[in-house]
């Protein structure tokens, strides 16, 4: 059985009075690299989530959500509420909680990333709800041991210059053994021009195991992000992979990585 939580809604007038009739539509989106939201194929134990909820206010202007929690979810996504009355209409964001809740609690809420335990069942049995995944030397999943506090509040962060005809891949650091990369960023201060230009942060092992080429978008200024939380059983040497793409004449950024201290 889908996992749902209980999302209770209270729709008021100006004036405190209960909206009645309210139409109220949950979508389950998600955002791209690039920052566009699309709708999202999200599933549970092979059970496909449904896209589209929709409820409506009772006399007393209330109305009740039954939605699965994005924080069970792999895809970072979250909800848009919209909500239309006496001819107007109003779209809300909201991340669902794996509990009930009260919509106007969870309005703006960041979305929980991929990476995020939480009572996922795919977990391996050593990993702790509410830490987040890591991988060890050989690709396998583990449990970081890390939750969010201790990741938001830790780390060294270096930055690397970089441009569409440095030499690739290019050498950014060595990443000691049994430290995590905790967050890989690209900022593109200037647009590559070249047909097919691609960017990516890893290692020998994995050129994207930092962050992939899907992550971002070279041709578009702009800052693209990442949080990994990889960790390194051996002293590793991190590169930056360039494709300048063809034709290229321009294009250039700056690599930010955070480390475990």
């Amino acid at each position: 059985m889908l996992p749902t939580s209980v999302v209770a809604i209270l729709c008021l007038d100006p004036a405190g009075n209960p909206v009645v009739g309210a139409n109220i539509t949950a979508r389950l989106m998600s955002e791209s690299p690039r920052g566009l939201s699309a709708p999202c194929a999200e599933y549970w134990q092979g059970i496909i989530v449904p896209e589209e909820i929709t409820a409506q206010t009772d006399v007393d202007g209330k109305a009740t959500l039954q939605l699965f929690p994005n924080e069970l979810g792999r895809s970072a996504s979250y909800y848009e509420v919209l909500i239309e009355a006496g001819g107007g209409a109003s779209k809300y964001r909201a991340v669902v909680p794996n509990h009930d809740c009260n919509l106007w609690d969870i309005v703006d809420y960041e979305t929980f990333p991929p990476s995020y335990w939480s009572d996922k069942v795919a977990k391996p049995a050593t990993a702790v709800a509410g830490h987040f995944a890591a991988f060890d030397a050989s690709r396998g999943v583990v449990d970081s041991g890390y939750g969010a506090a201790e990741l938001l509040s830790g780390g060294i962060e270096y930055f690397y210059p970089f441009a569409f005809g440095d030499a690739t891949p290019t050498a950014l650091c060595t990443v000691a053994a049994g430290k995590r990369v905790l967050e890989a960023e690209i900022s593109i201060t200037t647009a590559f021009d070249g047909a097919g230009a691609g960017l990516s942060i890893g290692d020998a092992g994995g050129v994207g195991n930092l962050m992939p080429v899907a992550f971002n978008a070279p041709d578009t200024a702009g800052t693209y992000s990442a949080s990994p939380n990889y960790l390194y059983a051996v002293a590793t040497v991190v590169h930056l992979y360039i494709t300048p793409g063809a034709g290229a004449t321009q294009g250039n950024g700056v690599v930010r990585l955070k480390i475990q201290p």
